[in-house]
């Protein structure tokens, strides 16, 4: 073999051309691909060493997950050694099952302190986790929020940590959504770091007063104000009760409700967006994403962890149902038929599944999971809202050349559905009676993008 053939050799793993001659051990592999297959032995050979000591069984199943995921991707050397430590771990404990993300992270603080993050791969807990995840044993880990209170209760001094803990107990007793206890304890935590005369059980009414001109010079709007106002009034109104503070410091302040208005795309936005969406050549993608949130007002959380069905001719979107909190029924169907007329409709599906095929199989998946809006990239797991909100501004871009958020793209949906007075069609979408009844009567506001 000449030098000239010996450079045009290629991998016959990855596929990339390498030169031969510094690989005699294994001709047929490139240096990348020797390294990934001498470590994956290693991880076999922990394998076969990992069978006698790990005796638990659910131990057992947790450590095969960590080696599903393992196995899918190329191994890097520090992998080698964090299985062997988790070997160690799985075999010296006997692991209840495992229910939440919080005993996820709660393991893998525990890991991380005993071997500390030398490995630099990642948490091996976190990708079991994960898979978990994927099988549904435990849900998403940003619909859980019990992972949230340590990081959030250890910004409070040691003044206020006791009053805010007990605070918080009561608000998880009301029947409030954990998003909404959350986000209460959010708001005390910020209030506190803002450089108060005193501390939360002394704050008068100025230093409220003050602390609220802050937030409207900083350029928060009127909406955020308000619920600042109502979530403090909340913790000082149970301050007062509890005989903590003998006067609630919000009394004396009137933050009124700004007027009320829906904010919508304008007529000349809608025939754009639709023109985009009819259009044979425009992502299939991004013109289905536009109408599903613009006819049948998707929100965010249905794209992240809606499913396909393409096992019949119609295409049909599984949409996921969550455990409620406060509501007693769901409005909105789980289950939804897309349409086959009108004929620009049914081929901008059969493009979108052409589409969402290709990419499907370019992912790496354990389980199969068929979610709508799939990653570009490594695994078919479900899209987080930031990426979702992204995905809106692109095909937005696309459409009109400008960012509209998601929220005002379903406000525009409810506008489209209610403008000869007729609400009965959202009810339909799931949206409650009285906040379909507001598209009949509230003043509608015309969208328009920020200048940069």
């Amino acid at each position: 073999m000449n030098k000239k053939a010996k450079r045009d050799t290629k991998c016959c793993k990855c596929h990339e051309k390498f030169e031969v001659a510094y690989y005699r051990q294994d001709p047929c592999l490139c240096k990348k691909c020797t390294r990934n297959k001498r470590l994956s032995n290693k991880v076999k050979e922990l394998e076969e060493i990992a069978k006698p000591k790990i005796t638990n069984q659910y131990c057992q199943y947790l450590f095969n997950l960590y080696l599903q995921h393992l196995h899918q991707y190329k191994i890097k050397p520090g992998q080698v050694q964090q299985t062997s430590d988790l070997i160690e771990v799985f075999s010296k404990n006997n692991f209840k099952r495992i229910s939440s993300w919080e005993r996820i992270i709660h393991e893998s603080k525990k890991f991380k302190k005993k071997y500390g993050e030398k490995h630099s791969c990642g948490c091996p807990f976190s990708k079991i986790g994960n898979i978990l995840t994927e099988l549904g044993v435990i849900s998403p880990k940003r619909e859980e929020c019990g992972h949230y209170y340590p990081r959030l209760f250890d910004q409070l001094s040691t003044n206020s940590v006791k009053i805010v803990k007990s605070f918080i107990e009561r608000q998880k007793q009301s029947n409030l959504s954990p998003h909404t206890v959350i986000r209460r304890l959010e708001i005390l935590v910020q209030f506190e770091k803002w450089p108060l005369s005193s501390n939360l059980l002394s704050v008068g009414t100025l230093d409220l007063q003050n602390y609220f001109n802050a937030l409207k010079s900083k350029g928060y709007t009127h909406s955020y104000i308000l619920q600042v106002y109502i979530n403090l009034s909340t913790f000082y109104r149970w301050a007062k009760s509890e005989k903590k503070v003998f006067i609630n410091p919000c009394d004396s302040i009137e933050i009124k409700n700004g007027p009320k208005q829906i904010v919508v795309c304008s007529e000349s936005q809608c025939k754009k967006m639709f023109q985009f969406i009819k259009n044979p050549n425009s992502d299939p993608e991004q013109a289905m994403l536009l109408a599903l949130i613009l006819v049948w007002g998707l929100r965010g959380e249905d794209l992240s962890f809606a499913q396909t069905d393409f096992n019949e001719k119609r295409f049909k979107i599984i949409l996921r149902r969550k455990k409620l909190t406060n509501a007693k029924y769901y409005n909105r169907e789980q289950i939804l038929e897309l349409p086959i007329s009108p004929q620009w409709f049914y081929q901008l599906q059969k493009k979108f599944i052409k589409r969402w095929h290709i990419q499907y199989g370019q992912l790496k998946n354990i389980f199969p999971k068929y979610y709508l809006m799939l990653p570009r990239y490594r695994s078919a797991w479900p899209l987080s809202k930031s990426t979702i909100t992204h995905r809106v501004y692109e095909a937005t871009l696309a459409a009109i050349g400008e960012k509209i958020p998601l929220r005002v793209l379903r406000k525009t949906c409810g506008h489209l559905h209610t403008i000869h007075n007729d609400s009965s069609l959202l009810s339909r979408l799931g949206w409650s009676h009285h906040y379909c009844f507001n598209y009949t009567w509230v003043p509608k506001v015309y969208f328009s993008s920020p200048k940069s």
